[in-house]
């Protein structure tokens, strides 16, 4: 569709096309024009063809076809045309030109009106703010000539002059209200809002000075663009963003030395008040314990009381903690969260603490440098702290401890260790953790004691102490009674909400996070306290083992008593289990070294690999037995003179033995191998649950099964070699011993042929003596060892002992066999003894005789019931004796 506006620039257009075309015509005679306007028309057509085609190959072209309609109505002169739309377009450009102006002129009388807005609007808020910085200066300068005055100091003129003239004031001042410390924390709101605004105008001053002035390509600030208009920059707009006022900058840069100054009188009035407020809470914390003690002395021990509690319900008490709470939340405001918690360290605590921190207080209960009045004197600070300022503890709590509470005002689980004001941790904590490490004797009594007796004891004082301060602090034995309403105290009174086990413990972790515990923490050198634990324990098995070795599995090695025992949680209860006196001293140093007054929770890991250390100690010593490396016995050479024997023996506590390799006889290794398993048991069943005791918590962090499993488990892997040795000792030791005592009769076998050959001896009709003998060494040891053997070892080693005697055996009656059968051959044509001998060869004795005595052996074999399937060698013998057999059944 063509509008005017198209129409005005195709004419415009056109006129110019004109013009440049008539300054630059050439004269040409007619058969050159003529000639010029044949290839005009001729390119004419050409081009209106194309353009034909591409107007009809496209929507728009179509569009434009229906113009031509249109154009067939234009004039015929077209110069004429032109003149005329040349004094149309004319004039629109000069309404163009009038209308721009007046919206200019529009515009900047709206911008004016705009900049005198914000002036107005900025006027009205630095009025305010000087009427409240003026406001706070006076409340501020009245409380300066109140604490002058208070300490007897003349007021100036200009202030007397400004409390005369503030009627209002004066009597706030006069009566030391809780209005007028409110007040105080209104000045620290206004100081804080100043500063806010100041640090906000300087850091935009700071940050338009350092920036360049930005402009777009034409030069115009890019500040002062159209916002939000039609894109056209020349065109004004009220949208326009207005520049930088610097004016209120200016009004705050002269008042900040005003607002500094506000803000320091405001912290100095603010502290005065806080400390003042706690030095009266100390001295009513005072004249209540004068009055309790005197009270304690006229009455009767079975009814006196713990001592006099405060009265929240006292309107003076009240007013003191409102005060309190007032002058935290002002510090508060304006950053001083510190100067709070050291002037409550510094006012309060300190010198609750400096009278009683003394050597003689420590020792105070018994000797000298064993700490024994440590307990008392963190119990009484604990009590004493409670007392006096627990109130002001609570409240502070309540007031600043909003970590604990969500966005809903309910409780939150996340665990928030940061505090605003934090007075238990930096109040209370700091100054006695810093008093305990702060003096030199102190210091070195506390935390490196010479005895490890009076190091745990230290530990355990100072860990349960540290443990429950924040329960000792928070928790009272009253019911925290509300704020008593007394006049317009009501309006400025702050009710402390109730605090919860989850704050308590909430305060517990803060005290832990803080970067005094962990100073306090490394103070202690538990590694010493360990070494000399676990060095005593070493140095009674090394004697143990060291007397054992002297005087073998008889010396009575045991150091320890029934008290200890008992004390240990159940040794003394086990030691009738155990035969050998070393195992004795070995549970009761294992016992001892986690009884609960020795152990340390902290060591548990180092105490459970002191006790695996200790068992292989012992183990490494019976390993060493078993393989001949520790000989029994005195074997010092150096014994030869009488003197230096008759010292000997008389030095000595037990008799002297010769010596000998105890691994090398059955029966030691026996009652060792029992000695290990009935360690082996009682260490799981006795020995874990008695750590699981001495180790478990209220906290359920870790629940009891899990504690029972890990224990359990790693006991498991300290006695692993346990069954080793055993399996070791039996196959081995008292399977090779027993073998060698057992294989002695089978010596015999040989006298079998010499019975009969050459004797004229009838047929035998019983087996040999001998054979009862050969299996006796087994069949006694297991008779006397009946109820003694591991309970985890089987049959087999008893398998093992007679397969290998009836081995040996059949390999004696095979030879033997072949002995007779050649001496047979040698005398075949000696009939006549057969027949004098009922004709029975000598031979033939034998073999009944060998027949006979492998019946009994195997009575004996099926007497200790083992399976004589089982044997090789049984199988061989019966084979051997088949002959034998045969003739008995003949006969």
């Amino acid at each position: 569709v063509l509008r005017p506006s198209h129409i005005h620039c195709l004419a415009r257009y056109i006129l110019k096309m004109v013009e440049s075309t008539a300054a630059s015509v050439v004269p040409m005679s007619t058969s050159g024009l003529e000639v010029k306007l044949r290839d005009l028309k001729n390119q004419s057509s050409k081009h209106g063809q194309a353009l034909t085609q591409k107007l009809a190959s496209s929507q728009s072209g179509q569009d434009l076809l229906h113009i031509g309609t249109s154009l067939q109505s234009l004039p015929s002169d077209l110069h004429a045309m032109l003149q005329q739309l040349h004094l149309v377009v004319s004039s629109a450009e000069s309404s163009e030109t009038k209308y721009l102006q007046q919206l200019k002129d529009l515009v900047q009388v709206g911008m004016g009106i705009r900049h005198e807005q914000r002036r107005v609007a900025q006027a009205k808020g630095c009025a305010d703010l000087y009427r409240d910085i003026q406001a706070a200066e006076r409340i501020v300068k009245l409380d300066a000539s109140y604490r002058r005055s208070n300490m007897g100091l003349k007021t100036s003129p200009g202030e007397a002059s400004d409390v005369a003239r503030d009627d209002t004031a004066a009597a706030t001042m006069n009566a030391a209200s809780v209005e007028h410390v409110a007040s105080l924390e209104r000045c620290a709101h206004i100081a804080l809002a100043a500063l806010q605004e100041l640090h906000a105008y300087t850091k935009a001053t700071k940050i338009s000075v350092a920036l360049p002035k930005m402009t777009d390509a034409s030069g115009n600030a890019l500040g002062n663009k159209n916002v939000g208009g039609s894109g056209n920059s020349s065109i004004p707009s009220l949208k326009t963003r207005l520049e930088e006022d610097s004016e209120r900058a200016q009004f705050l840069m002269k008042l900040a030395p005003r607002i500094r100054r506000l803000e320091s009188d405001t912290v100095i009035s603010l502290t005065h008040r806080f400390e003042q407020a706690l030095r009266t809470l100390q001295r009513d914390a005072q004249e209540r314990d004068q009055q309790s003690d005197l009270l304690m002395d006229n009455i009767p021990e079975n009814q006196q009381d713990t001592g006099i509690q405060p009265n929240t319900q006292d309107p003076d008490h009240s007013s003191i903690l409102t005060t309190i709470g007032q002058c935290m939340r002002g510090l508060a405001l304006l950053d001083r969260a510190k100067d709070v918690e050291n002037s409550f360290a510094r006012v309060a605590i300190m010198p609750l603490i400096r009278p009683k921190m003394y050597i003689g207080r420590l020792d105070e209960g018994g000797p000298r440098g064993e700490c024994a009045g440590l307990a008392s004197l963190l119990e009484e600070l604990s009590q004493t702290i409670a007392t006096a300022f627990g109130p002001v503890l609570k409240m502070s709590e309540s007031i600043f401890n909003v970590n604990d509470l969500d966005s809903d005002g309910r409780a939150s689980s996340q665990s928030a260790v940061a505090m605003d004001v934090d007075l238990i941790t930096e109040g209370v904590w700091v100054p006695i953790v810093t008093a305990l490490m702060s003096d030199t004797g102190i210091k070195m009594a506390i935390f490196s004691p010479p005895i490890a007796k009076i190091f745990r004891r230290n530990y355990v004082t100072l860990d349960d102490f540290l443990r429950n301060l924040a329960k000792s602090l928070l928790s009272t034995t009253t019911e925290d009674s509300p704020v008593a309403s007394v006049g317009s105290l009501d309006l400025y009174s702050h009710k402390p909400l109730p605090l919860s086990q989850r704050s308590i413990a909430r305060v517990q972790e803060r005290i832990y996070a803080h970067g005094k515990t962990e100073e306090f923490t490394k103070k202690w050198n538990l590694k010493i306290y360990f070494q000399l634990r676990f060095g005593d324990c070493c140095n009674r098995l090394n004697i143990a083992i060291e007397k054992t070795t002297k005087a073998g599995w008889s010396a009575d090695v045991f150091s320890g008593t029934g008290a200890d025992a008992n004390d240990g949680g159940g040794g003394g209860s086990r030691m009738d289990a155990f035969s050998l006196s070393l195992f004795k001293e070995l549970y009761d140093i294992l016992t001892t070294f986690w009884r609960p007054d020795v152990v340390l929770k902290p060591l548990t890991n180092t105490f459970l690999r002191g006790s695996a250390q200790l068992l292989g100690r012992t183990l490494s010593f019976l390993e060493d037995g078993l393989e001949g490396k520790v000989i029994f016995g005195e074997t010092n050479d150096a014994q030869s003179g009488n003197e230096s024997e008759t010292n000997a023996v008389g030095s000595l506590q037990y008799p002297n033995i010769t010596s000998y390799n105890w691994g090398e006889s059955e029966l030691d290794v026996a009652c060792v191998t029992w000695e290990l398993s009935v360690l082996d048991r009682i260490l799981q069943e006795e020995f874990v649950p008695l750590i699981c005791s001495v180790l478990e918590t209220g906290d359920q962090e870790t629940t009891n099964e899990d504690l029972q499993k890990d224990v359990s488990d790693f006991i498991a892997d300290a006695t692993q070699p346990i069954d080793p040795i055993i399996t070791k000792a039996w196959d081995d030791k008292i399977v090779t011993v027993l073998i060698t005592k057992c294989s002695g009769p089978l010596a015999a076998v040989k006298g079998v042929a010499a019975t009969y050959r050459m004797t004229n001896r009838p047929p035998p009709t019983q087996a040999s003596h001998f054979v009862s003998t050969i299996l006796r060494p087994l069949k006694e040891f297991k008779e006397e060892f009946a109820d003694r053997i591991p309970p985890k070892l089987t049959s087999q080693w008893e398998v093992n002992i007679v397969s290998t005697i009836s081995d040996r055996y059949a390999v004696s009656v095979e030879d033997l066999l072949s002995t007779v059968q050649r001496t047979e051959a040698a005398l075949q044509n000696r009939r006549s003894r057969r027949a004098a001998s009922g004709g029975v060869s000598d031979g033939d004795k034998v073999k009944l005789q060998l027949y006979l005595d492998y019946k009994e052996f195997l009575q004996h074999v099926e007497g200790l019931g083992i399976d004589a399937n089982l044997c090789d060698g049984m199988g061989r013998l019966q084979k051997l004796t088949e002959e034998g057999a045969s003739m008995l059944s003949s006969n």
